[in-house]
């Protein structure tokens, strides 16, 4: 039995973007000076809050010489705006500097990432999501600290670009090595499940998928997941179970609004 496309496969990715946009990144390089470092977490903390007003203030920040530490505010702003290509351009130009901390142009790559896929550009996503896996893969150079803590999530960032732009081969291999790196990632072994039962690896996916929930038994996105293996698998009363699951775990959960679906769906299937 198939029921209808009801939601966007990814549906933990679209969970997983909000905190990789507003992170702020408490590094020394962006704000060397304490000053500086005190009002650059507040200013963050307002982009959280009020992007508005934090546009405002990061502008004038910028206006009275406040370098990086203002315009990575400025562009996270811009994100909670909205304006994600704009964001997005700001934040390739801050991770420019070839001089700056690695671990910071690495992380803002990614957010720069996170904002062209906000804004429909998978081609731009994709670039800069390549970019800092080769730079937080590279070798370090003399003095510079390696960044390999980084790369799993770099890896299933560019993972969830890949399935959007239906190329799930490839978001396999990106996945698997998100795994092979931090084997505990439970969210990467939901998204490898997806790839998997979209590529027709059924097995594979509910292998992947229970291994999730053996990490996270808490993890809507996982019992939403399981539930569509099971569909396929034609274990309806299982995947109804499931979709269950996720409304009983959080029923404001996104996920929660995909098994609603899910479940309304099968029911005027079954009638």
């Amino acid at each position: 039995m198939r029921l209808p496309a009801l939601a966007p496969a990814l549906v933990l990715a679209a969970s997983l973007i909000p905190t990789t946009i507003v992170a702020a990144l408490s590094s020394p390089a962006m704000a060397q000076d304490q000053n500086d470092q005190a009002r650059y977490a507040t200013c963050m903390t307002l982009a959280r809050e009020r992007p508005d007003k934090a546009f405002d203030q990061a502008g004038k920040w910028v206006g009275m010489g406040g370098g990086a530490p203002a315009r990575h505010c400025e562009a996270v702003a811009l994100m909670g705006l909205g304006e994600y290509a704009e964001a997005a351009h700001r934040l390739e130009k801050l991770a420019e500097d070839p001089t700056g901390d690695r671990a910071l142009r690495v992380n803002l790559l990614a957010q720069a990432a996170q904002g062209w896929l906000s804004a429909g550009d998978l081609s731009r996503a994709n670039a800069d999501q390549t970019t800092a896996i080769q730079l937080a893969a590279s070798s370090p150079g003399q003095g510079v600290a390696p960044v390999p803590r980084l790369l799993p999530d770099l890896y299933v960032d560019r993972a969830v670009t890949l399935a959007q732009a239906g190329k799930d081969d490839e978001a396999l291999r990106d996945l698997t090595q998100a795994l092979i790196l931090a084997p505990g990632k439970a969210e990467a072994y939901v998204l490898r499940s997806a790839a998997r039962r979209r590529l027709g690896n059924l097995p594979g996916a509910l292998t992947d998928v229970e291994q999730a929930i053996s990490l996270a038994a808490s993890n809507p996105e996982a019992y939403l997941e399981r539930g569509d293996v099971y569909l396929a698998l034609k274990r309806v009363d299982e995947a109804r179970a499931d979709w269950m699951k996720v409304l009983d775990l959080d029923p404001r959960d996104p996920a929660a609004d995909v098994a609603r679906a899910r479940i309304e769906a099968l029911d005027v299937h079954v009638k």
